[in-house]
């Protein structure tokens, strides 16, 4: 569900459009109902004063790291066309 959001808009229930960036996943995580996803329940608990800063931005690391950077693919290639140069 999280997978590829990082980096995206999403519309909230007012009907503004946010993107998910750091600031966003950080307002989420520590106050959850300040902008709700369109179809969702404002369900998710607080983690406000739950967790330290350093989880918080291990979480948020954790998010940005399910969607794969835009040159992702093309370091995959660079790095199996790494070998191939290297065996000449």
């Amino acid at each position: 569900m999280l997978t590829g959001i990082y980096g995206k808009p999403v519309v909230l229930e007012d009907g503004r459009s946010v993107m998910v960036d750091e600031n966003y996943l950080r307002e989420s995580i520590l106050d959850p109902g300040a902008k709700v996803v369109a179809g969702y329940k404002p369900v998710m608990p607080t983690f406000q004063g739950i967790i330290s800063e350093e989880q918080l931005a291990a979480l948020v690391a954790y998010v940005k790291s399910l969607t794969p950077a835009a040159g992702a693919q093309g370091s995959s290639v660079a790095q199996t066309d790494t070998p191939a140069k290297s065996g000449k």
